[in-house]
């Protein structure tokens, strides 16, 4: 017996549905756990952040009980927000809590408790430091590390640089690595944490980067060079401003050729490579002759998306395979470059000996980790063709025989009946979609003779707006890198010949000592260490004061300023070097 369902009675299933995926939600809710970094050195600080999300905030402080066994508990913060975002309040809250390990190991931070909210266990790793440095001064010094010593070419090498400082820093410059014969990739930004060396507390600045090499042969890094303003004790006890210039040893690096065992066509120096395939879940009817779309996805962990080739297949008559433009990307994730390779492609099946054959997709690569060649595959598809007796005319697997219960149960009631509903509620949106657009462009068409000539913005203008916004979310957010960033890259395009590389050359440029101020407070937060305590309202503050106001264009029709933005023009900040 067959039961058809009403969409009323569909409409109150799917309200069901929604309410207890909601009630699921909430119940889920609890404290989100990270660290800035999964790996230190003994002696280094870490920082473990809790968050929460809600719509109400929640009283009290985490349990870090927990934590005295492996780790010191040396500071902590608290930060909260508040917004409405579509009627609703959200609240996040964050618990940002330094802690510094006591020995090395591999340890878990176990759950930690506020109130009816836990966290999940995270694993840190604690190793002794085996880089290259050169302890010249001990007020300020820096230190390399690498990882492998022996890459292979076109191999990815993680090249840690660390600054050290005793002292405060008013203004400075940290090189970055440079090497011939090298593809070198930023990793993310400044990581800032303590650590406690030769019984002398220092501030840390960690940068990272990525290095490709692209020959086999012996490649040299020159040393990493720091020159800026500290602050020192002289013998009188009186604080005064020193520049100092301290730089690393050079890196020496072996980089090794491509096995002579490696029988790939590409080389594939990875940790890790996955295929993804939209089949695996559901095979599609194949029939022969009719095209059917199949998304494979290759996941190479240790490698740049321009690395990523072709997936190889066997070329038959049982099969014509048609490939698309592939899609491209690449992600940082837990310390190590994802590159991923989305590729479609039209399968159009023939018929051999009564049975379809889809050929394997394979790729050779090598595993540095384990130091082989291994081989990703998506096995071939075998499928059997029915026989003229058959009730079925569509093909199955050869390990599956045909179902001969063709009466359809309600789960393909309900289905059939849902689809239905939603096909008829998509196409009475779309309906509204296209008549709202006609008629706002039968509008815009009767006003367009009236509408004034505007002067376009010029590219230079429109990238200054783009950077002060970034400025301005960087100042929002307390951001202290991202704020340095978007500084320095309006002021590139502001004085594109002659731009400052750093924040008080710029402070100096604007003839604000107030504006001045506040940018040496910011540079001061990012090498002292005081990133998570610095403020941003005071900088954007002193930024808009010293920006000319836009001017805005009032001679608009009503209509146009209805549905368009005030059309603005952003004045010269400062008179320009020529005047």
């Amino acid at each position: 017996m067959k039961t058809c369902l009403s969409p009323l009675a569909i409409c109150r299933i799917l309200l069901v549905l929604t309410t207890t995926l909601a009630v699921t939600q909430v119940t889920a809710a609890g404290l989100n756990a990270r660290l800035d970094r999964m790996k230190v050195f003994v002696d280094e600080s870490v920082f473990l952040t809790l968050t929460y999300r809600g719509d109400r905030q929640v009283s009290g402080s985490p349990d870090l009980a927990p934590l005295s066994g492996n780790f010191e508990v040396l500071d902590q913060s608290v930060r909260t927000s508040i917004g409405i975002a579509q009627g609703q309040r959200n609240v996040v809250q964050e618990w940002i809590i330094k802690i510094l390990p006591k020995q090395v190991g591999t340890f878990t931070i176990p759950p930690i408790f506020l109130n009816s909210l836990s966290s999940e266990p995270i694993q840190i790793e604690v190793v002794e430091f085996k880089g290259t440095g050169a302890i010249v001064d001990e007020d300020v010094f820096i230190e390399i590390d690498f990882e492998p010593d022996r890459p292979y070419v076109q191999e990815q090498t993680i090249f840690t640089i660390r600054l050290y400082l005793r002292v405060p820093v008013f203004d400075g410059n940290l090189s970055n690595p440079d090497a011939a014969d090298a593809v070198i990739e930023r990793m993310g930004s400044d990581k800032r944490f303590t650590v406690w060396r030769n019984g002398n507390n220092y501030r840390v600045v960690e940068r990272q980067f990525m290095l490709f090499f692209e020959t086999s042969s012996p490649t040299s890094i020159p040393p990493i060079e720091f020159d800026g303003v500290v602050s020192v004790i002289d013998s009188n006890g009186e604080s005064r401003r020193l520049r100092k210039r301290v730089e690393s040893e050079p890196v020496n690096f072996q980089v090794l050729p491509q096995p002579r065992e490696f029988t790939g066509a590409f080389w594939l120096p990875a940790k890790d490579i996955l295929l993804v395939d939209s089949w695996q879940e559901q095979l599609p009817d194949l029939e022969p002759g009719v095209p059917v779309r199949r998304h494979i996805k290759i996941d190479a962990v240790g490698l740049r998306e321009e690395q990523l080739p072709g997936l190889e297949y066997e070329q038959n008559a049982a099969t014509r395979i048609y490939g698309s433009q592939p899609k491209l990307s690449t992600e940082l994730f837990q310390g190590n470059l994802h590159a991923v390779r989305d590729e479609e492609f039209v399968v159009i099946p023939q018929v051999e000996n009564g049975k379809i054959i889809v050929p394997e997709f394979h790729l050779v690569w090598w595993d540095t980790d384990e130091d082989r060649e291994k081989v990703a595959l998506l096995p071939s598809i075998q499928v059997s063709m029915l026989t003229s007796n058959q009730k079925s005319d569509s093909p199955e697997l050869s390990t599956t025989g045909p179902s001969p219960d063709t009466a359809e149960s309600p789960v393909d009631v309900l289905t059939r009946e849902v689809d239905k509903f939603w096909r008829y509620l998509s196409i009475a949106l779309a309906g509204l979609w296209i008549i709202t657009v006609a008629t706002l462009l039968v509008m815009f068409l009767r006003q367009r003779s009236s509408l004034p000539k505007y002067e376009i913005e010029d590219i230079k203008q429109q990238k200054e707006r783009i950077a002060v916004r970034a400025i301005r979310n960087a100042c929002d957010l307390d951001n202290t890198v991202a704020a340095q960033d978007a500084l320095l890259q309006w002021a590139k395009l502001r004085w594109p010949e002659h731009a400052p590389n750093n924040l008080i050359a710029l402070g100096q440029i604007s003839n604000s000592a107030a504006f001045l101020e506040a940018l040496a407070e910011l540079d001061r937060a990012i090498y002292s260490g005081a990133a998570h305590s610095w403020r941003g309202d005071a900088l954007w503050k002193e930024f808009s004061k010293i920006r000319k106001p836009w001017i805005r264009i009032k001679d608009r029709p009503r209509f146009w300023s209805k549905f368009s933005r005030p059309r603005q023009r952003l004045e010269e900040l400062w008179p320009s070097e020529s005047a």
